[in-house]
Order: structure tokens, then sequence, then C-alpha cells
């Protein structure tokens, strides 16, 4: 199961970026950045949920990622200087440390263990992608699904989203089916099949935007981790 990585910032840079940038607030469902803007800025996310969003010829929209405290997002700018690949939007209040992108290359210029910290974290978001390409193209669709929603119920940097800690877990969360298909790469058709499946094999309990998770050794079967349970 693919899971959420958080960069692991020495203290003093932390201190440096701190000092370099400025922090924004942002309320669920408030806009930080769109797909295609000049990448003037880099964000650390501090608190909640950032999702990252890749809008169409069409106009349609699809979730590429979600990011979550530890995370840094709209670094890609800052390394080749062409506009943003994707937009970034609140998922739940959130909180980001803004650096403006000429000091934050400035900073991976003094220190090095950042550029190092930034390096393994998008080595880290390569080998998500390349794993979920061969999920899509060797696995059925629920056991994408299934994998999702583990993420959803256990991933540690998803915690915003969860309502409820306890037996059952409860994630209170944004996303709809829509949503969450694009996150898994699938249709929103072969996702509602795949949560109708779950839902009758009594694995999750649904309502708008709300998951109740029932079984996670059954998701973590169809998902095809029952020897990591």
């Amino acid at each position: 199961m693919s899971e959420l990585t958080t960069y692991r910032i020495p203290g003093h840079v932390l201190a440096d970026l701190h000092e370099a940038g400025s922090v924004k607030q942002l309320g669920a469902g408030v806009t930080l950045y769109h797909q295609g803007q000049e990448p003037h800025t880099v964000y650390l996310v501090l608190a909640g949920v950032m999702k990252l969003v890749v809008v169409s010829r069409s106009g349609s929209q699809s979730v590429a990622a979600l990011r979550g405290v530890g995370n840094i997002i709209g670094q890609h700018g800052a390394l080749d200087d062409r506009p943003r690949p994707a937009g970034a939007e609140a998922l739940v209040d959130s909180e980001v440390l803004g650096i403006a992108t000429p000091l934050f290359q400035g900073l991976l210029r003094t220190h090095p263990v950042l550029s190092a910290v930034l390096l393994r974290g998008l080595s880290r978001q390569m080998r998500e992608a390349i794993r979920h390409i061969v999920e899509l193209s060797d696995e059925h669709a629920s056991c994408v699904i299934a994998r999702r929603l583990l993420q959803l119920a256990v991933d540690p940097l998803l915690a915003p989203l969860r309502f409820d800690e306890r037996d059952p877990i409860v994630v209170q969360s944004p996303m709809s089916q829509r949503d969450l298909a694009a996150w898994a790469g699938i249709s929103e058709r072969s996702a509602g099949t795949a949560l109708q499946q779950f839902r009758n094999e009594g694995l999750i309990a649904t309502s708008r935007l709300r998951v109740e998770f029932l079984d996670l050794d059954g998701l973590r079967a169809h998902a095809g981790l029952a020897a990591r349970a």
C-alpha cells in the first residue's frame, strides 16, 4: 500500500525556513494555487491535509495526490522554473508555511541537507507513482480502492480526516466518490462497484462524505495485504 511520507527536516533548517517564510491559514476547500501558475512560492504543510488537483483540457478535475503535515508542495517550480503541474487545495482546515521560490532556492544552496531531504521526498513520490501504475495494470479495481481506503483509515498523515480513531474508525472526508476514484486512478463507476461490494460484505458503511471502517482485515485481504495485518 502506498503511504504518504513526511519530509524529515532538521530543526535548524526548519527554523531557517520559518524565518524566510510566512504562515498561511486555509479553510477547507480553499485553493492555495492553481495548475499552470508561475511557481512564486514553495510550501511546507504544517497542519491539515492538502489535495493536489489536475484539470484536464475538458475542464474535469482529478485528485493527483494528498499531502499531509511535513510534506513540501509546489517544489517542482523551484527546481525547473516551469508552471505548476497541479493545483493545491485544502481538503480540511490547514496551515502552510510559504517560502518565496528565490529564498527557497537559496536555502537549498546553503543547506545541502535540505536538498537531500527534498530529493528523498521526490524519490518516494516517484516510487509511489510507479507502484500505482503497476497496481493499475495488474490489480482489480476493488484492490486499488481497498488500498486507498486503508490509507484513509490508518495513514498517520491523513489523521486530520479521521473523525474517530477508536474502533470502528470513522473518516469524515470532503472527498466524494468521484474524488476517491480519481485518486485511485480508476473510473467512478468502478469505484462505485467496489464500494458497494465492500458495503455488502460488511467491511465499511458509508453516508455522504463519511466512511465507517468495520473490518480492516477484510479490506487488507481485498488489497492483497492480509499478510501484513
